[in-house]
């Protein structure tokens, strides 16, 4: 907290050391990523914290720092994401657009040049090196490919995907990048592209085909991923962004390997019919509330102002083992902002309760939507959770 209230006296000071001069000698020093951390979780406070908008002389001092953020990502390209992920919370900052309009500013520069760089050093894909899934359509092959031959798109991708400063196709092996199609939506067209490399390195990552990528309502979407997936607090409840290239029509993030929670569903189901186990209600309970406890905290993570768009157990995900890593939500879908977490848990009870419990009666028949409130306090905590939970009873779906 003393760091956070020295962070905002600094910027109401009006003193500012920061000079184009000192900001370059300051960027050029080695920056420790737990340094960048905490720089970020101040930020994030002062955000959280301060009565917005702010005056000119704030106003300026941040610009200073986001000029200061510019150059640490320019020189130590290791930071180059976190920094990325940083801008685009300021970008998404609703109560001051002016200081919004600086960091977009400066993000677009950093993105334009990190872009100009990969094609500088592109080494184009050998055909010998891709494999595509047998029955897709040819155009949609070519298409790819020439996004592969005639591109950067694949290096930038994984060193983002996966932070790694530089990633040279070479290292692949020969078929070692299958492209397999995976889903469509009325937007877009995903393919999972896996890569095997010679170190013996498996990456793997979600490839979408869309046209919309040079609307303001994708560069948004962008910046929310940045954001979330960025949430300096606590681990991410989104696969870990990529990079967009509207220019190609694709966008890439990191693929998630761990079935979703429909996947585990179905399987415990079929173990239930064909096998005689029995519906186990701590598994489930777990199960449940894990996965909607990751829908909440992306809620959470976005400063409580984005609603998922998809809150399905198919756009969830949670580990097989409990102690292994967070619970994670695939995609943000057709999203929207809102200030409240319930019409996300209306969505909720209908997908993971009524659904299932049409689809698999056996199973939706051991459901307890009690499971709802316990996500709910177990992401919120108990004081917010309570406050939601009143919220909640006005429902006429979850009273």
């Amino acid at each position: 907290e003393g760091y956070t209230e020295a962070f905002g006296t600094f910027l109401e000071s009006g003193r500012s050391f920061l000079t184009r001069e000192s900001i370059h000698q300051i960027s050029t020093l080695r920056f420790g990523r737990r340094h960048l951390e905490l720089l970020r979780q101040r930020m994030a406070e002062y955000r959280a914290q301060n009565r917005w908008p702010v005056s000119d002389a704030v106003r300026s001092q941040l610009a200073q720092v986001f000029d200061l953020l510019e150059d640490f990502a320019r020189e130590q390209p290791d930071h180059y994401h976190a920094i990325r992920c940083e801008l685009a919370n300021w970008v998404l900052l609703d109560r001051d657009r002016e200081l919004a309009r600086a960091a977009n500013r400066r993000l677009q520069s950093m993105v334009a040049e990190y872009e100009q760089t990969v094609e500088e050093r592109r080494v184009p894909i050998e055909p010998g090196q891709v494999v595509f899934d047998e029955g897709m359509r040819p155009e949609r092959c070519d298409q790819l490919m020439r996004i592969l031959t005639e591109s950067g798109f694949l290096s930038q991708a994984v060193e983002l995907a996966f932070a790694e400063v530089r990633f040279d196709p070479r290292k692949i092996v020969e078929r070692g990048l299958w492209i397999t199609r995976v889903h469509q939506t009325p937007d877009a067209l995903f393919y999972r592209w896996s890569i095997h490399t010679t170190d013996g390195r498996h990456r793997q990552l979600m490839v979408a085909l869309r046209e919309d990528l040079e609307t303001p309502r994708a560069w948004e979407s962008i910046c929310w991923l940045l954001a979330i997936a960025g949430y300096p607090f606590a681990e991410r409840v989104l696969p870990r962004f990529g990079c967009a290239r509207p220019e190609l029509g694709a966008i890439a993030m990191e693929w998630v390997d761990d079935l979703t929670v429909h996947e585990r569903i179905r399987e415990a189901t079929a173990r239930m019919r064909d096998a005689g186990d029995t519906f186990s209600p701590e598994w489930c309970r777990a199960l449940y509330v894990r996965a909607m406890s990751a829908a909440l905290n992306l809620w959470k993570h976005s400063g409580r102002r984005l609603l998922p768009g998809d809150c399905s157990p198919d756009n969830l995900t949670v580990p097989a083992i409990d102690f292994r890593s967070t619970a994670r939500v695939l995609t943000l879908g057709p999203w929207r902002r809102g200030d409240s977490p319930v019409p996300m848990l209306v969505s909720m009870h209908h997908e993971f309760f009524e659904k299932v419990s049409a689809q698999s009666p056996d199973f939706g028949e051991h459901l307890d939507p009690t499971w709802i409130p316990e996500a709910v306090v177990e992401s919120l905590g108990a004081v917010e959770g309570r406050e939601i939970l009143s919220d909640m009873s006005e429902h006429a779906e979850l009273g």
